[in-house]
């Protein structure tokens, strides 16, 4: 059940959806854990493949998002909590066997590399990748981390 509790208190990712009338409001930050945990254990291909493209696209909102943000004065940057959680499931999916999961590894290396452009961050995305259990740690995952 800890899995799917929320992985921040505050919402971040917000979408208005543009309808002609109105704008209503939808946070995305609550289904993160429940799309990460379908991208990783479901056993039916057309549900993984899905979660595994939707989890990419909100990978990417979350990037354009946090470019967005203004740091505050504390040392976290906005979406710490966020990355925090989702690093290790996105370095499981980016080693997964299928193809098409497989193809996590891709965003995954650009995620890397724009986290670690911002001075503040570095250290943060560090802690993150340290955080991550390499005692499970075997084959794929270790070659492309260390890559």
């Amino acid at each position: 059940m800890k899995r799917f509790v929320a992985w921040d208190s505050e919402k971040r990712l917000s979408f208005a959806v543009p309808f002609a009338d109105m704008k209503p409001v939808i946070y995305l930050d609550p289904f993160l854990p429940h799309i990460s945990e379908l991208a990783l254990s479901t056993s039916d291909r057309q549900t993984k493949v899905a979660a595994c493209e939707l989890l990419h696209s909100l990978v990417i909102f979350m990037v354009g998002k946090s470019a967005q943000m203004v740091e505050g004065d504390d040392s976290l940057p906005p979406m710490y909590k966020l990355h925090k959680r989702l690093f290790p499931v996105l370095l499981r999916l980016a080693c997964d066997v299928d193809q098409v999961c497989a193809l996590v590894a891709i965003q995954t290396g650009k995620d890397v590399f724009w986290l670690s452009l911002r001075g503040k961050t570095l250290g943060l995305f560090g802690m993150i990748v340290f955080r991550v259990d390499f005692r499970v740690w075997v084959g794929a995952r270790y070659e492309l981390c260390m890559s």
